[in-house]
């Protein structure tokens, strides 16, 4: 369980309920709006990536580099 991950999930899922519920209600400018809701879904997609990734093992290759 990547915690990070699990924070940009719950973070851009939160940010994007933020913008629907302005979108629904009209409260602020459609900038921020789309900015939030593209922020918020950007943050989700990462935060799921981070946390559906397997586990990295005692012998498997890492990132930028072999063993």
């Amino acid at each position: 369980m990547d915690w990070f991950g699990l924070f940009l999930l719950v973070l851009g899922l939160y940010l994007v309920w933020r913008a629907a519920s302005a979108i629904m209600r009209g409260s602020s400018s459609w900038f921020w709006n789309l900015l939030f809701l593209a922020a918020g879904g950007y943050m989700a997609y990462t935060g799921y990536q981070k946390v559906s990734a397997p586990a990295p093992g005692l012998l498997t290759p890492v990132v930028g580099g072999r063993w």
